[in-house]
């Protein structure tokens, strides 16, 4: 399948700043699900990566910004896709991470989300176990309690403990919604512990997110000026990335290492978020050395 890989990234980057708006999300979450699928199996890494980036960028757009339930739907369809795709284990983790939050946001268990997907397909796992029974249920969570305790003998002994559980496991039954909510509830927080052992361990790997441009470079970026010579070389449909101006003999312009230019006023405010070019995605140096050594140890990992 060939195809420019400079028009994906550019296009990303497009659906990444959509995703920002609500009126825009839902098509752009819908696009970049459409991108990795087509693209992903036959990219390149670097064109992997931004995938993978974007993906993230959902993520963190989901987690900051909106609490939409048919958001966060669409938000775990593409971290399950992504999971599907991604070869490396700290990607594929982190999609993972990405699902249980979206779940934990949609109130859905693991569980049942793997239930409800045979379910849905019309069969259940060889292994599926259904739910206890409700007087089972009960029996175990006063076990846990530590309600019932000792041997039938200790309970025969000890009238009182024996009436006391099971009028408590009377109350139970009869109140079996709160009780499958105490366990909902144990296991959420066994959910959000899992969550944030995972992060931990993701953080040590790889940084959230980009951090800005070092200023001193941002403060050091060459400036030229538009000549008529160079708008013949460019096109007279030059334009800025970020502003989306036609450019203008005479026009003063920051230009990049990767000789990309932007007007002044539009340049620094993206890279006081980025650290890249808007257009190629070029990598500026940051002050964050965490970030740089990643950065370093991942080149390594890419030669050959």
């Amino acid at each position: 399948m060939e195809f420019n890989e400079v028009l994906v990234k550019q296009r990303l980057i497009h659906l990444q700043n959509q995703i920002e708006e609500k009126e825009t999300f839902e098509d752009g979450i819908t696009s970049i699900k459409v991108l990795l699928i087509d693209y992903y199996p036959c990219a390149s890494p670097s064109l992997r990566e931004s995938l993978y980036c974007a993906v993230c960028h959902v993520a963190s757009t989901l987690r900051t910004k909106f609490t939409e339930r048919e958001f966060w739907l669409l938000g775990k369809e593409l971290f399950e896709e992504a999971e599907r795709r991604v070869a490396d284990s700290s990607e594929k983790e982190y999609m993972k991470t990405c699902i249980a939050r979206a779940c934990e946001q949609l109130n859905i268990t693991l569980d049942q989300q793997e239930v409800s997907e045979f379910a849905f397909n019309g069969q259940f796992p060889d292994d599926y176990v259904p739910p206890p029974p409700t007087l089972q249920v009960a029996h175990e969570l006063l076990a846990t309690l530590g309600v019932v305790a000792g041997s039938s003998q200790d309970m025969r002994e000890d009238g009182n403990t024996s009436e006391s559980a099971s009028v408590l496991i009377e109350d139970m039954v009869d109140n079996m919604d709160e009780v499958r909510g105490f366990q909902n509830l144990i296991a959420s927080i066994n959910i959000v512990a899992s969550i944030e052992a995972s992060l931990q361990g993701l953080a040590a790997v790889r940084p959230m997110k980009p951090p800005p441009a070092s200023k001193e470079v941002i403060e050091n970026l060459p400036i030229v000026t538009i000549s008529e010579e160079m708008m013949a070389r460019l096109g007279s449909d030059i334009e800025c990335a970020v502003c989306r101006e036609n450019l203008i003999i005479s026009e003063e312009m920051h230009e990049l290492p990767c000789k990309h230019l932007f007007h002044l006023l539009c340049l620094k405010p993206w890279l006081d978020k980025h650290n890249s070019c808007p257009i190629c995605r070029h990598e500026l140096p940051t002050d964050d050395q965490a970030y740089e050594s990643w950065k370093e140890r991942e080149a390594k990992r890419m030669r050959p």
